[in-house]
C-alpha cells in the first residue's frame, strides 16, 4: 500500500512540476535521432558524472521529447527499489516488519516524492543507495555463512556498482559507507568476510575507475571557471547537502535514527 501511494504521489509530482535547466540538458543530450557513440562521447563523458543515467535515459526516447513523460523513467527505478528492497528483507527473520517499515519511511520522504519530478540521475542515485545500503545490511554480517555464498558476493557487487555509477557524490558516500561495513566485519574479526566486501567494493568500482580516468581532463576543464569555488570547503558542503536533506526529508525517521543510534552507541560502551 505504502508503495502503490508513493508511485501515485511521484506520478502526480512528474505530470504537474514544470521543467528546468538541467531537464531540458538531459533532454538534449538523450534525444532520439543522434547515434549511441556520439551521445556517448560528446556529451555524456563530457559532464561531471557517470554516464549511466544517460544511457538509461538515451533508452527510453521513446517516450516522446518533452520533459515530463520521459520523468516516467523513475517508476522504472522506484520498481527496482521495492522489488530488491522486498527481496532483501525477505531474508530476514523479521522480514516483514523490516519490509513494512522500510517501505513507510521510504513514502514518508518528501525528497523521494520531489526528485520524482525531475529527468536527472537524482532519483535514480537515492533508489540505488536504498538497494546498496539494504544488500550491505542483509549480506555483510559478521560470521554469516550464507547458504550461496557467490551468490550474494554479485548480490552486493552488483547493489554497489549500481549505486556506484550515478552521481559523483553518491559514489563517495556509498564507498565510505561500504568501508564502513567492511571496518565492523574486521572488527568483529570475520577476516572472510572484510576480503569479501572490499573486493566487491573493488570490482564494482571498476566501471567507475574507468570512466572517470576519461572523463577526468573534461571535468577539470568544466570546472576550472565554476560556479562553486573549489577546495575542502565546496567538497564538504557537497556531502552535507545530502546528509541534511536526508535528515530533514522526514523529522520522525530521523529522531528514531538518532535515537536506534544513540541506544547502540551506549550498548557498545558497556560491552
Amino acid at each position: 500500500i505504502a508503495a502503490l501511494a508513493l508511485a501515485a504521489l511521484s506520478v502526480a509530482a512528474m505530470v504537474r512540476a514544470g521543467p528546468w535547466y538541467d531537464e531540458f540538458f538531459t533532454l538534449h543530450v538523450t534525444r532520439a535521432g543522434q547515434p549511441f557513440l556520439a551521445h556517448f562521447t560528446q556529451h555524456w563523458l563530457a559532464d561531471n558524472h557517470p554516464p549511466l543515467f544517460y544511457a538509461l535515459a538515451r533508452a527510453t526516447a521513446w517516450l516522446g521529447s518533452e520533459v515530463e513523460p520521459r520523468r516516467l523513467l523513475n517508476l522504472a527505478f522506484l520498481a527496482l527499489a521495492v522489488a530488491g528492497l522486498y527481496g532483501m528483507t525477505r531474508r530476514l527473520g523479521d522480514g516483514p516488519l523490516v519490509a513494512a517499515l522500510t517501505g513507510l519511511g521510504l513514502a514518508g520522504n518528501i525528497e523521494i516524492i520531489d526528485k520524482a519530478a525531475e529527468f536527472r540521475s537524482t532519483y535514480l542515485a537515492m533508489a540505488a543507495v536504498a538497494l546498496a545500503v539494504a544488500a550491505l545490511a542483509v549480506l555483510a554480517r559478521p560470521h554469516a555463512r550464507p547458504a550461496r555464498p557467490r551468490r550474494d558476493f554479485w548480490l552486493v557487487t552488483a547493489a554497489l556498482a549500481l549505486a556506484l555509477n550515478v552521481h559523483f557524490v553518491t559514489s563517495v558516500l556509498v564507498g565510505a559507507i561500504a568501508l564502513a561495513f567492511a571496518l565492523r566485519l574486521a572488527l568483529a574479526g570475520d577476516r572472510a568476510g572484510t576480503l569479501r566486501i572490499i573486493a566487491a567494493l573493488a570490482i564494482a568500482a571498476l566501471p567507475l575507475l574507468a570512466t572517470t580516468a576519461i572523463q577526468l581532463s573534461r571535468i577539470e576543464a568544466n570546472t576550472r571557471s565554476f560556479w562553486i569555488t573549489g577546495g575542502l570547503d565546496a567538497a564538504r558542503w557537497a556531502i552535507q547537502g545530502p546528509v541534511e536533506m536526508a535528515l530533514a526529508a522526514n523529522w520522525p525517521i530521523a529522531f528514531l535514527g538518532i535515537a536506534g543510534i544513540a541506544l547502540m552507541a551506549a550498548e557498545a560502551w558497556h560491552q
